[in-house]
């Protein structure tokens, strides 16, 4: 079977490198996966840089492995239509039968419509959810606005299939029921190959926040919360960047049991995350609406050897509790958390491997839409 699948992320050999590190390595996971389930198929990128004039006005094409960057005119409002322009060239020489969306635009939208008017199926990943699908009179005015809310009134027409990421956007955008299968996210293969080395990996006595430094990742009030020495000899490593950047850098200076890095390498942080007795994935409704979100990371962080520790955010799959420590809202609980046993039995370690084996993975989800929707 022939397939395109078309997402966004950043060209890492471009000097502009900018965009979501993780948004990038689920795509490129979901590329793996397409080619386990379907064989090779044509993987087309729209480069992630920042619009000109703060990026460069032309991006070149480039081509990384299995991954096609085409060229964009690098507009705001003209790079997705640029796109989708060149892209459909490319569909009219390929002929695909089955084209993966990552999120969706107007642009993409109105190219799915086209390549379904040549019999060609879509599916329609969406994991990133950047429009509202409610009007008021203000949005006349915001031209963003008004494209994000023409976005949401298209998208329920605009695919064959829908793999939202919760159920409040099937309901809430009116997406057709029969055709959607939510699948909150996955864990990466090369974690679960690795499974059998996190469980040997030895804890240590420190903590893990790994994420944007937003608000509505709850660091502020982890860092707000966190015990000082003179209460609690256990340190919190904090990896990230973000408009909340000024206030962990304060508390870091304040409280000897914050370290602060900042921006890091992957491997960096996979590294303490790995050892740590405590990682924090916290979620509130601060600045974003997480009826349409869930956070990636959490398939990371649950991967590891130490206790995941996550407050009550909208979403969490089925079956997860028997993995999870939970805390309150304000984080009243962080003291009793941190003094409690962070190692867990062999038993329990194999049961949550086999757990996301057999239910959260990208190969699994193919396999079984494959079948709901007949590809």
């Amino acid at each position: 079977m022939s397939y395109f699948f078309v997402g966004a992320f950043s060209d890492p050999n471009l000097p502009e490198f900018r965009g979501s590190a993780a948004g990038a390595k689920v795509q490129l996971e979901i590329i793996d996966a397409l080619e386990t389930k379907f064989g090779k198929g044509e993987c087309f990128i729209m480069p992630e840089v920042p619009s000109w004039p703060r990026g460069r006005l032309f991006v070149p094409p480039s081509v990384d492995g299995k991954v096609r960057y085409l060229p964009i005119i690098n507009l705001f409002f003209l790079k997705k239509p640029f796109f989708f322009m060149l892209l459909f060239l490319y569909f009219a020489r390929f002929r695909p039968s089955l084209t993966f969306h990552y999120n969706a635009s107007i642009s993409g939208q109105i190219f799915s419509l086209l390549s379904r008017a040549f019999s060609s199926k879509s599916v329609l990943i969406l994991q990133d959810v950047h429009c509202d699908p409610g009007f008021s009179f203000p949005v006349l005015f915001n031209p963003k606005r008004f494209l994000g809310f023409i976005d949401s009134k298209l998208l329920p027409v605009s695919f064959d299939f829908y793999v939202p990421i919760t159920e409040s956007c099937v309901f809430d955008f009116d997406l057709p029921a029969t055709r959607c299968h939510v699948f909150s996210g996955a864990v990466l293969t090369t974690y679960l190959q690795e499974s059998q080395r996190y469980l040997r990996m030895p804890l240590e006595d420190f903590s893990v926040f790994a994420g944007a430094l937003e608000e509505y990742n709850g660091v502020d009030i982890l860092v707000k919360s966190w015990p000082s020495p003179g209460i609690l000899e256990h340190r919190l490593h904090i990896f990230g960047g973000g408009s909340l950047e000024p206030l962990v850098r304060e508390m870091a200076i304040k409280n000897n049991n914050i370290v602060f890095y900042g921006f890091s390498p992957p491997e960096l942080v996979r590294d303490h995350a790995s050892r740590a007795s405590f990682n924090f994935c916290l979620r509130y409704s601060r600045g974003l609406n997480q009826s349409y979100f869930f956070p990636s990371k959490f398939f990371d962080l649950i991967c590891f050897n130490g206790i995941l520790v996550c407050n009550r955010f909208l979403n969490i799959p089925e079956g997860f509790d028997p993995y999870l420590e939970y805390i309150d809202e304000e984080l009243e609980g962080l003291i009793d958390i941190l003094k409690s046993d962070p190692v867990k039995s062999d038993h329990a370690c194999d049961s949550k491997f086999e757990f996301l084996a057999e239910n959260h993975t990208w190969v699994g989800l193919f396999d079984f839409i494959s079948v709901k929707f007949n590809l």
